[in-house]
């Protein structure tokens, strides 16, 4: 909950504008301002410019006009994050470096894959077949990239299982294959094997099939890419983890589904069990051990019982809740979108068939026509019943602003200002805004920093310039013989740079607020013969002012208006935490009537309560919005999905899915006890109350019963979870001892 308040806030929220930064002219873009000063058109822009700008407007205005909308090239990304090699275990094969030299970091030990079968190499080496083929023919890319895979996978495995090799080494050769009928195979590790065969034994027992499936060790390339996941996201990679019924037991984490099946039901699509989290691991892993205590056991199975009957209840009232005319307009847009993929699996058809001979071509003709013209039939529907989403989705959309009212009406009481009110969350996201703005103020004066010598030197090299032409004019025969005009044209050159650096050096003083900035002035040149060497070497001197002028303004304005901005931006984002604390407080204290201890206690009790409110108002209205737009595909898509699917798919009108947030299979009656009875795997029926009882009762912990994101599609092995939690700390003892007999 705390995590979708948090990010509902910073999506939703209406945030006080930062200070403004006014320039007279923005640029188009960072690129713009560069180009200004330094791309294609930069001659005419790089000294005239600057000239005469330093005077009425001030440094930092003038710094301001020169790097106006620009702002500073963002830092390029640094290197990822260094994984530290884990110390081998004892009896590794790494041996140690001799005193006094440094060890090369060894690559760990890999040869042994190649034994695995190659179901489960194929999956480490995350190639297609046709990548199997061709490196096993010897690509050398390929083979390249086959032992970086595998060495990435045991980086992955010993952080998942902890460092000792052995371990790894001997779970993934416990893997193997069930042969589930149909010449299908489930595959995963001996542990889940031997529990999955006793949840079989079991079931048929009382004439009850084990659901068919494929879906068990599944790496799906988290190996190479591990990001921010946590060891117990593994538990489908090692072969702990089994999924069942997939869409019609779809995985639903997106809010707008969780609050929109509680609106219409009653409650939420997962489930509430008697105890929750590490709890129940806990109790799982005993019971699968046959070490659980009774009491705690049907506590745990009574629970799950009753969730199951609300959850099946509430998933057929969500499916009809709408009325008839509602759900056979949509039924008409999955129809059409159901023939689009019958045309396409008619042709396929065509294109492989043999016998009894195969198909003409005038038959493959007219098949491949069917395709477009079924994907336009489906284009056409789809387009006539997007704008009658409001009427169609009229009666819970009134539900919907029936309860945004209610909840208005509670802030109301309460006098609370709903935007005002910040959960913890959103306040830290604020406070982690304001360090990457600090951190960001600092890079942008370390960079700076480099350029002050440069600034000086070059405030210096014109000064001297200035007093050597002071000098010269001093010098000039008299009549003027035309040196004087020359000259005129090397002081303005001159002068437009000294112009130039006072609101450069604004601009640097801000960026580095502790440089000493300040140029004595040239000591005074006395006048000599003028000659015109003299002349041609002020000229040439005055040139080269101009573009080091420019290298230095290309670098130093965009990053003194990016600082500005930021400045403003962290000026404001302190401010506007700092309120909001001070707002909750100030409401804890006037809601709970006091400062005292208990009165806050009872005010913030309060407040976290609309936190909560707040997060479903925002949810709410997010809702609203994807029902009467389609938005991101939210009520129809062009596919069934498996993890927070159309809302077609939910409502049962697509023809090819059951529907439904939890749809178990229906009672097979003597069709599922012949199954039963002759041991096979059950594509149709199996998935139900008893199942996901026997499940558990054999230590597997079920999806749908996490919270904020139900996945009743899924069960891993208990003991595997803390396995991999515990980075190997705590062994699997499934699958370790020879069954009873």
């Amino acid at each position: 909950m705390g995590d979708r308040v948090r990010a509902a806030e910073e999506s939703t929220e209406e945030k006080p504008a930062a200070p403004v930064i006014v320039r007279p002219e923005p640029a188009v873009s960072n690129r713009q301002s560069a180009d200004l000063l330094s791309g294609p058109a930069a001659a005419a822009a790089r000294v005239d410019d600057v000239v005469g700008l330093g005077g009425p407007a001030g440094n930092r205005a003038t710094a301001q006009w020169l790097g106006a909308g620009s702002a500073a090239p963002a830092p390029a990304p640094g290197p990822a994050p260094v994984v530290p090699q884990k110390a081998p275990a004892p009896g590794g094969q790494q041996n140690p470096a001799p005193q006094g030299t440094t060890a090369a970091v060894q690559p760990p030990p890999t040869d042994w894959i190649e034994s695995l079968p190659p179901h489960i190499k194929q999956q480490i080496d995350n190639f297609t077949d046709a990548q199997v083929k061709s490196a096993d023919q010897g690509d050398k890319r390929l083979t390249d990239l086959r032992t970086q895979h595998r060495i990435t996978f045991m980086e992955t495995m010993r952080w998942a299982m902890g460092n000792d090799d052995g371990v790894i080494k001997k779970h993934f050769q416990e893997i193997d294959s069930i042969n589930v009928g149909d010449s299908d195979e489930l595959w995963l590790h001996v542990s889940a094997r031997e529990r999955l065969a006793a949840v079989k034994s079991d079931l048929e027992a009382q004439g009850i099939p084990l659901p068919q499936t494929t879906v068990g060790l599944g790496m799906r390339a988290d190996h190479l890419n591990r990001a921010d996941k946590g060891r117990g996201w593994f538990t489908h990679a090692v072969g702990f983890a089994i999924d069942f019924r997939a869409l019609q037991t779809p995985k639903i984490s997106d809010d707008r589904l969780i609050t929109l099946f509680q609106l219409i039901t009653g409650g939420r699509p997962d489930m509430k069990t008697s105890v929750e989290s590490e709890a129940r691991i806990d109790l799982e892993i005993k019971m699968g051990q046959g070490t659980a205590k009774p009491e705690d056991s049907k506590k745990l199975l009574d629970s799950i019982e009753a969730e199951y009957t609300r959850l099946t209840e509430g998933s057929e009232k969500f499916k009809t809740d709408l009325p008839k005319a509602t759900l056979d307009r949509l039924r008409e847009v999955e129809n059409a979108r159901y023939g689009v993929a019958l045309a396409k699996r008619a042709l396929v058809r065509l294109l492989k068939r043999t016998k009894p001979k195969p198909a003409t071509k005038d038959e493959i003709a007219a098949a491949r026509q069917a395709v477009p013209e079924a994907e336009e039939r489906y284009q056409k529907i789809k387009a006539e019943v997007l704008p009658e989403l409001p009427k169609l989705f009229a009666p819970w959309t009134k539900k919907i602003d029936d309860r945004i009212a209610e909840i208005d009406k509670h802030f109301a009481d309460r006098g609370v200002d709903v935007e005002k009110l910040t959960s913890d969350f959103g306040l830290d996201e604020r406070d982690k805004k304001i360090s990457q703005l600090r951190a960001a103020e600092a890079r942008l004066t370390g960079a700076a920093g480099a350029n002050v010598g440069k600034v000086l030197q070059l405030h210096r090299d014109a000064l001297d310039l200035q007093a050597r032409i002071d000098a010269a004019k001093g010098a000039l025969p008299d009549p003027d013989n035309g040196w004087g005009a020359d000259l005129g044209k090397v002081e303005e050159a001159t002068t437009a740079v000294l112009h130039g650096l006072d609101p450069l050096e604004g601009a640097l003083a801000d960026l580095v607020p502790k440089a000493k900035l300040e140029v004595k002035p040239a000591a005074p040149v006395k006048p000599g013969t003028l000659k015109q060497e003299t002349i041609a070497a002020l000229r040439k001197a005055a040139e080269r002012l101009g573009p080091r002028f420019t290298e230095l303004a290309v670098k130093i304005v965009p990053a003194a208006a990016t600082f500005d901005q930021t400045d403003a931006d962290l000026t404001a984002a302190k401010e506007d935490v700092a309120a909001r604390r001070k707002y909750r407080e100030d409401k804890a204290a006037e809601i709970g009537g006091g400062t005292d201890k208990a009165s806050m206690a009872k005010g913030r009790a309060t407040l976290q309560d609309l936190i909560k409110e707040k997060f479903e108002l925002i949810t709410l209205k997010s809702v609203k919005d994807s029902l009467l737009t389609n938005a991101n595909g939210f009520v129809f898509g062009d596919k069934l999905e498996p993890h927070n699917p159309m809302l077609d798919q939910l409502l049962g009108v697509t023809p090819d899915t059951k529907g439904g947030f939890f749809t178990p299979d229906a009672d097979g009656g003597e069709a599922a006890e012949k199954e039963a009875k002759a041991g096979t795997y059950s594509p149709e029926h199996g998935y139900g109350l008893v199942f996901i009882k026997t499940m558990v009762s054999h230590g597997f912990e079920p999806g749908m019963a996490w919270r904020g994101g139900s996945d009743p599609m899924h069960f891993e092995l208990a003991e595997g979870r803390r396995f991999l939690t515990s980075a190997g700390a705590q062994p699997v003892v499934a699958g370790t001892t020879p069954p009873s007999p």
